[in-house]
């Protein structure tokens, strides 16, 4: 029984000594990264696998991290269930030659590889009102956006009629839009504009827009001149252009006898200059309508007369009996009662009215003083 027993002792002896002896292999694992060239604004898969080197499956479990160019992009798990790849989805934002891309695992252990991000392609559009009056004030939109992905272009985009002229520019907005104002010719017809992206640093210029175009056209006017019919020489003379319909904007050229007078702006349908004759005669006046505001052009005439000036007619007031006539603004004293009888004439001729204020009454040219206690005025006036 004995002898037993010291044999099991020798054997559980022997296999402690085996066991001892095994040495422990180190695990060393690997990151292997996966990423391709992109283009800005566009989405794409990036992946990093982590493996046990002594092993041909399995590896690590924990977190890796990628990065780009040193910024975090995204983070993943790996081991278990979740297997030894890890995966983030990554928008590049910005256009580069290169770009590097990290991913590293929780222990330190990484793999880093250099990608280039392209510009984005762009496509512009332009919006027009379709139809507008001559000479109006309308408004111009553009819409730029990347061909794929969700990049927003910024920077600014040009306006050009068909034949390639700039009418303007206007720099994008948080939704790639952006607006000019343009006015439209004042003749009346269809015109066709375009819009040009100029780029940024992420995104590609886009080259021409389509084309959209817009109606021009005007409507009908009628234009009256209005003049003084008495016209002196040397004395002002308003002249007054009156445009229909009113809305009309624009200017008023003057002439007489093709002469120009001057211009004036039409405001509330009508223009207006002061004319001062320099000489006597017959004078045709002509106002000529620029048309504008969606208004057509149009041409009105007027004749007047231009004479010398009036000059001031000589009246003389002779009473009789009186040793001559009053002389004007002379003052006389005459009793209450008194009748005064009054001989009239005027250097032009032309009759003689008489006229008093007062305790006075006037018949003809009679005067009689009715009352006392104030003054009478007489006033004596031709036409």
């Amino acid at each position: 029984m004995k002898r037993i027993l010291s044999l099991i002792s020798a054997i559980t002896v022997v296999a402690a000594s085996l066991i001892s002896a095994a040495p422990a292999d180190a695990a060393t694992l690997t990151v292997t990264l996966s990423a391709r060239n992109g283009t800005v604004g566009v989405s794409q898969t990036i992946s990093a696998t982590v493996k046990d080197s002594g092993q041909d499956i399995g590896g690590g479990v924990g977190t890796v991290t990628f990065t780009a160019n040193g910024a975090q992009i995204g983070t993943d798990t790996v081991g278990g269930q979740r297997g030894t790849t890890a995966t983030i989805n990554w928008t590049p934002q910005t256009a580069s030659p290169s770009t590097n891309i990290t991913a590293t695992f929780d222990d330190g252990t990484s793999d880093t590889t250099s990608v280039s991000i392209s510009s984005v392609s762009t496509s512009a559009s332009i919006t027009t009102p379709g139809s507008a009056g001559t000479s109006t004030q309308v408004t111009l939109a553009a819409q730029v956006r990347a061909k794929v992905g969700s990049y927003v272009p910024t920077g600014s985009v040009t306006f050009y009629t068909s034949n390639g002229s700039a009418i303007g520019s206007g720099n994008l907005d948080g939704s790639g839009r952006t607006s000019v104002a343009y006015t439209t010719p004042a003749a009346a017809g269809t015109i066709y504009l375009y819009v040009v992206y100029n780029g940024d640093s992420n995104a590609t210029a886009s080259g021409k827009s389509g084309s959209d175009s817009i109606k021009v056209s005007a409507a009908a006017s009628s234009l009256s001149l209005v003049a003084p019919q008495s016209n002196f020489v040397g004395s002002p003379a308003q002249l007054t252009a009156k445009v229909n319909p009113p809305n009309g904007t624009g200017s008023v050229a003057f002439s007489a006898n093709g002469s120009a007078l001057g211009s004036a702006n039409v405001a509330n349908g009508v223009a207006t200059i002061t004319w001062v004759p320099a000489s006597t005669g017959n004078f045709t006046l002509k106002a000529v309508y620029s048309g504008g505001g969606g208004v057509t052009g149009a041409t009105a005439t007027n004749g007047v007369t231009v004479t010398q000036p009036l000059k001031a007619d000589v009246i003389t007031l002779n009473p009789a009996g009186a040793a001559g006539p009053w002389p004007v603004g002379s003052t006389q004293g005459l009793a209450n009662g008194a009748t005064v009888q009054f001989g009239v004439s005027s250097a032009s001729g032309l009759p003689v009215t008489l006229s008093v204020i007062g305790p006075c009454s006037m018949s003809g040219t009679t005067l009689n003083v009715n009352g006392v206690g104030g003054p009478c005025t007489v006033t004596a006036s031709t036409p």
